[in-house]
C-alpha cells in the first residue's frame, strides 16, 4: 500500500475511534474520577509514542542541529496556536464555536503528525496513529458531554464525529506535504511532530485531567499508559 493510501487507512480508523468514543460518551457519563483517569492514560501514551517513536527516529534520519531546531520550532508553534485558540474560546464563549474550532485545529494537529509518520516509513506511521486514536477515542469521550450540555445529544454527536474526521483530513494532507521528502526534511518534521505530541497531551489532557480529580491512581493511568505503548513498540520490533 502506498503511503497515502496507509495515511488514510490509520487516520481513518483513528477518526472511528473518535467516533466510537462520541458515541460511548453519549450513552454513559463517567464521573470525573474516571475522567481523569483515562485523561491521564491517554496522555501516557501519547507521551510514549513521541519518546519512543518520533525522537528516535529522527536522531536515525537527521543531524543534531536539524532535530534541536524542528523540536524548537514545534514547541513555539505550539505555544503561538494555543494562544490563537485561547482568544477563540474567550471570543465564543465557553461550550460554544470558539472552544470547537480550537479542539479541531488540535485534531488537524495531530493528523499531520501521522502523515509526515508515514512518510519516514517503518513502523513509526502505525504505531503513530494508534497512539494518537487511543488519544482521540479519550478526547471525544469527554468532549461529547461538554457539548451536549449546550445543544443536545445529536448535536453533540455530530459535533465530535466532525472533530475526529479532521484526524483522517490531517493525515491526508500531511502524507501529501511529506511525499518524497529527503532525511533531514523528515528529521526536521518527526522533531516537530514530537514537541507537538508532548505539548498537546500536556497542555489539554493532563491540565483538564487535574481540573477534574488529582489523586495517586490517575499518575498511575500514566504510567500504565506509557506501558501499553511501550509493549506495542516491543512487540512490533
Amino acid at each position: 500500500m502506498s503511503t497515502l493510501g496507509q495515511a488514510a487507512l490509520y487516520g481513518g480508523l483513528g477518526a472511528v475511534a473518535g467516533i466510537a468514543g462520541g458515541l460511548l460518551g453519549a450513552l454513559v457519563r463517567p464521573g470525573d474520577a474516571l475522567q481523569s483517569c483515562v485523561q491521564h492514560f491517554a496522555a501516557g501514551v501519547v507521551l510514549a509514542g513521541a519518546a519512543l517513536e518520533l525522537l528516535p527516529e529522527a536522531t536515525r534520519l537527521g543531524d543534531a542541529g536539524a532535530i534541536l531546531g524542528g523540536f524548537a520550532a514545534g514547541g513555539l508553534a505550539m505555544a503561538a496556536l494555543k494562544s490563537l485558540t485561547s482568544r477563540l474560546e474567550r471570543r465564543g464563549g465557553q461550550g460554544s464555536g470558539g472552544l470547537l474550532v480550537a479542539t479541531g485545529v488540535d485534531v488537524f494537529v495531530d493528523g499531520l503528525v501521522v502523515g509526515a509518520s508515514f512518510a519516514a516509513g517503518g513502523t513509526t506511521g502505525t504505531l503513530i496513529a494508534i497512539a494518537l486514536g487511543i488519544e482521540l477515542f479519550f478526547l471525544c469521550l469527554a468532549s461529547v458531554r461538554e457539548v451536549g450540555e449546550g445543544g443536545g445529544r445529536r448535536r453533540a454527536l455530530a459535533v465530535t464525529g466532525a472533530i475526529a474526521l479532521m484526524l483522517a483530513v490531517g493525515a491526508v494532507v500531511g502524507a501529501i506535504a511529506f511525499a518524497g521528502a529527503g532525511p533531514d526534511v523528515l528529521a526536521v518534521a518527526l522533531a516537530f511532530a514530537a514537541a507537538v505530541l508532548i505539548y498537546l497531551p500536556t497542555e489539554e489532557l493532563l491540565g483538564e485531567a487535574h481540573a477534574l480529580s488529582d489523586t495517586a491512581v490517575g499518575t498511575l493511568a500514566l504510567f500504565a499508559g506509557f506501558g501499553v505503548f511501550l509493549a506495542i513498540d516491543l512487540a512490533a520490533g
